[in-house]
């Protein structure tokens, strides 16, 4: 089932700035559903005890502009990581990593906040190196917290597939 988000950015057309709606679309897995009425969106699955991943867009990533490769993205997107884990107070991390995506390249981290008693992971995504200028793309930031521990098979996997299908689309202003 795919879901949308919409934001605009302003981008030269014919020698003219002109505002392009981007949407942000991902497919969610069976049994999963949007909130509704939620800014940044929200998922869910229908199950007793599920996560809820947040999905949002941002602006570029300035830090990202001098990237030559995909090796030095990686490191760039898990120092976003970092600095994203210590402005939402994530709490300890368990484990982070890197990989491809629809929308390009991710980074991801797991993390204990034992304050809360919740478990969070942390999602930073941003285009490949050379698939489109750094500066006018929009990066990604995603959350998935729960109050149980991730383990394989569980809702944290299906998030997992969800924000590595996110992809960036043109589209019609919503009015």
């Amino acid at each position: 089932m795919p879901a949308d988000l919409h934001d605009r950015h302003p981008t030269p057309r014919g020698g003219k700035l002109m505002a392009i709606w981007k949407q942000l679309h991902v497919l969610l897995p069976d049994g999963w559903y949007e909130v509704p009425g939620e800014r940044p969106r929200q998922y869910r699955r229908a199950a007793a005890g599920s996560g809820v991943l947040t999905l949002g867009m941002v602006p570029p990533f300035a830090s990202l502009a001098s990237v030559r490769n995909d090796d030095e993205l990686d490191d760039a997107l898990l120092e976003q990581l970092a600095e994203a884990a210590d402005a939402s107070d994530a709490g300890e991390p368990l484990s982070c990593w890197t990989g491809p995506c629809t929308y390009g390249r991710f980074a991801t981290g797991l993390f204990k906040n034992a304050g809360r008693g919740k478990f969070v992971r942390l999602w930073i995504l941003a285009p490949s190196v050379g698939s489109s200028p750094p500066d006018s793309t929009p990066g990604v930031i995603a959350n998935f917290v729960s109050s149980r521990r991730p383990v394989d098979g569980d809702d944290s996997d299906d998030a997992q597939s969800i924000v590595e299908s996110v992809e960036l689309r043109d589209s019609e202003p919503r009015l």
